[in-house]
């Protein structure tokens, strides 16, 4: 079997480049899955969906990257294990974007909101925004309320992530509403924090 490795992609307007994982086909023993479908792992890092470019500091999305190799291992030791994997855009950053976009299509507006979501959730600067910053989290706010209304309760890749907005929000009825019939360990944990009230991230045992 085939040693999965990262893909080297460019940035569309600088030429910056990063490490990506184009295919996650199997994550390794030990990675740590969070309620809201975030992860890490010592091997592999959640690609973001939209990555903020370091050098030129525009965002841009994994498929819209030019890809330069798709290296094995000899070649990526050799010649690309300098590179940084790619990182979703600061929350600072991600803010800015939610504004400054006013007629962004449905698909673009979900990826800014769900990765200013785990920048909150997963970031110390996001983190320190959400507690010490009484503005941002009225920003916040707004912005969980959008995404859980974007995310499609038909569509099984979402129907968690609407479950958790909503738990984390407070919303304990629609959350438990959204996992009638869901037996998975990820909707289990979710299901059991809401009849406590419990809003708070979870990491959980596996997602299935």
């Amino acid at each position: 079997m085939t040693e999965e490795m990262p893909v080297v992609i460019e940035c569309p307007s600088c030429g910056e480049r990063y490490l990506i994982w184009a295919a996650m086909s199997e994550l390794p023993q030990g990675t740590t899955y969070y309620s809201d479908g975030y992860f890490t792992s010592d091997n592999k890092w959640r690609t973001p969906e939209i990555i903020g470019c370091v050098t030129c500091e525009l965002g841009f999305t994994p498929q819209s990257g030019k890809i330069i190799a798709t290296p094995n291992r000899e070649e990526f030791l050799q010649h690309w294990s300098h590179l940084k994997p790619a990182q979703p855009p600061t929350t600072g950053a991600l803010v800015l974007e939610l504004r400054a976009r006013k007629n962004m299509d449905t698909t673009m507006e979900k990826v800014l909101r769900k990765e200013l979501w785990y920048s909150t959730s997963h970031t110390t600067a996001g983190k320190n925004l959400l507690e010490n910053n009484a503005k941002f989290r009225n920003f916040w706010n707004d912005s969980m309320v959008q995404l859980e209304a974007l995310f499609d309760r038909n569509n099984p890749a979402e129907l968690l992530l609407k479950a958790e907005a909503n738990r984390q929000l407070g919303h304990y009825e629609q959350c438990l509403e959204l996992l009638l019939g869901e037996q998975s360990n990820m909707a289990e944990a979710i299901r059991n924090a809401a009849q406590r009230e419990n809003c708070t991230l979870l990491v959980v045992a596996g997602k299935k």
